[in-house]
């Protein structure tokens, strides 16, 4: 059955397969729906699997909660194939222009997937069984996301791309330097406008990825932009942690830095 087909199919006879294959167990259960949303016969098959995998690994093995929202706004900084079948839309971290390999991998998981819909809800696997699945090639077989280490780089090197893009002098727009952020009235909602929140998780969490990826430093494709941020972005960077009351991630992640840099 073609992806068109099984997007024309009705409620009633998807719910009659699902229910016929989960009677054989979860693991029958999670590759009907999986088959259902991206069938593996069609001329789709390579960008659809691919999207699969990338994104679900982003949301597996990121270090807390991703909202869809950080999820379009990484899928803004990496390279995807393109959809033969969707319009080519530039998202930009936009909700409205959103129709892209995040939500099109997302909406016919929402049986599996929390906060598929929201932009700012977090989203995550609704069934600690189904990350197993996804683990396990003997179970998902085709299905199966790859190695965390392999996610673990592509996070961190999506991380340092929001933090190119979005890292700029003054993150929270302040009118005055000299007034404490204590001082000023509307501070909580200037820092919320002016640091996304997939910049703060790049700001946090970018060192860590590095490190549990084990990618030694003369292999990491990123390595220009790790100089780039801790040097030429340095103090861009530190502000948007202090402004969340996070300064301490900065001396770790240096810490690691000059651990993990050889040269």
């Amino acid at each position: 059955m073609s992806a068109e087909t099984r997007r024309l199919e009705s409620p009633l006879s998807v719910h009659a397969r699902l229910v016929e294959n989960g009677s054989r167990g979860l693991d029958a259960l999670y590759l009907a729906i999986l088959s259902n949303a991206f069938p593996t016969t069609d001329k789709h098959e390579n960008w659809e699997l691919r999207s699969f995998r990338q994104i679900l690994g982003w949301i597996l093995y990121s270090q807390s909660h991703l909202t869809r929202q950080i999820l379009l706004d990484f899928e803004a900084v990496n390279t995807f194939e393109s959809v033969p079948w969707l319009p080519t839309l530039s998202l930009q971290g936009v909700e409205k222009n959103s129709y892209g390999h995040v939500v099109s991998t997302l909406q016919p998981l929402a049986a599996l997937i929390s906060g598929t819909k929201g932009g700012d809800v977090f989203v995550f696997l609704l069934h600690s069984s189904f990350r197993e699945f996804l683990v396990d090639k003997s179970r998902s077989h085709q299905f199966c996301i790859g190695s965390g280490t392999e996610h673990h780089l592509s996070l961190a090197s999506s991380c340092l791309r929001v933090m190119d893009q979005q890292l700029h002098f003054n993150m929270a727009n302040l009118q005055n330097s000299y007034v404490l952020n204590s001082d000023v009235p509307d501070f909580a909602a200037r820092v919320q406008a002016g640091v996304s929140q997939a910049l703060l998780y790049s700001c946090v969490n970018w060192a860590r990825h590095i490190q549990m990826s084990f990618v030694p430093e003369e292999e990491f494709t990123e390595l220009e932009m790790v100089f780039k941020v801790t040097q030429e972005l340095f103090l861009f960077w530190v502000e948007v942690l202090a402004l969340h009351k996070l300064s301490l991630e900065a001396e770790w992640s240096m810490l690691f830095v000059k651990s993990w840099c050889k040269v």
